[in-house]
């Protein structure tokens, strides 16, 4: 019977994470998970360059912290998949309101991993064709 009380604790928590994170990202969204609340992915712009952003939660969230990756929308890799990296080391408390957690989460994304993801992956395919 706990772990009933467990899984629909971590499915309401999902579930509002999602709502606050369309609530505020409200135009940017591209899809999200509306049976599971686990994805959601993000069309977002930082000056002039476009990516997109997913957010997938465990099934245990908040008590595990989501996942983040970014994804290029102009350079695909030799398997023909979009260029995307993880990110890591993103401020999370499992006891922050969803508002902080994504607050926190684009934060990180644009102050830390917008100029090297920028920098790499418009380099990148120039950089192979002499290599």
């Amino acid at each position: 019977m706990l772990q009933i009380a467990i899984f629909s604790s971590c499915f309401e928590k999902r579930k509002q994470f999602i709502i606050s994170l369309l609530v505020l990202q409200y135009g940017t969204v591209l899809e999200y998970d509306a049976i599971y609340y686990r994805k959601v992915s993000l069309h977002l712009k930082n000056s002039d360059f476009y990516f997109i952003l997913c957010f997938v939660l465990p099934l245990n969230f908040p008590e595990e912290q989501f996942c983040l990756t970014l994804h290029s929308i102009y350079h695909m890799t030799d398997q023909g998949t979009p260029f995307f990296k993880h990110i890591g080391n993103i401020p999370y408390s499992p006891r922050w309101e969803p508002k902080q957690m994504i607050a926190k989460a684009l934060q990180r994304v644009l102050d830390a991993e917008m100029p090297f993801f920028k920098i790499y992956y418009i380099l990148m395919p120039v950089l192979d064709k002499f290599f």
